[in-house]
């Protein structure tokens, strides 16, 4: 992650509304390396590129596999 400004960073809750799943999903993909976090004290932010990154990752294209 590069040069990620504090206004891009997101709490757990904005990621899960936006992705529309749950905390267990996110920590999921944390887990697995496809979203990082930033521990801040006891609290996990999530860089909007993170989130941009995944999702681009994620895009099933017509043959039916996902983006390299």
């Amino acid at each position: 992650m590069n040069h990620t400004s504090l206004s891009q960073l997101m709490t757990m809750k904005q990621v899960c509304q936006l992705l529309q799943c749950s905390r267990q999903t996110i920590w999921r993909l944390v887990s697995a390396g496809k979203i990082q976090g930033i521990k801040l004290g006891r609290s996990v932010r999530f860089s909007a590129e993170s989130i941009q990154n995944y999702l681009e990752s994620a895009i099933i294209k017509p043959n039916g596999k996902r983006a390299a």
